[in-house]
């Protein structure tokens, strides 16, 4: 899977915490890392998840590993 430079920075820093990262609540994404983010969880890249402190990004394992 071949991806735009964005998406593979936003890839490798989800990698380079772990593979799973919670901004906290007082984080806002801009509207085109929304988009992103968004396009990632539709092709099984990224599992968005919100939680009590807003919303947390984990790698999925096929781009973990």
């Amino acid at each position: 899977m071949k991806f735009n430079a964005e998406e593979s920075t936003f890839i490798e820093l989800l990698r380079n915490v772990g593979g799973t990262y919670c901004p906290g609540a007082q984080s806002v994404p801009s509207a085109a890392t929304q988009k992103m983010i968004r396009r990632l969880e539709r092709q099984g890249v990224v599992m968005v998840e919100p939680t009590d402190d807003g919303f947390r990004y984990t790698l999925r394992e096929t781009v973990h590993a």
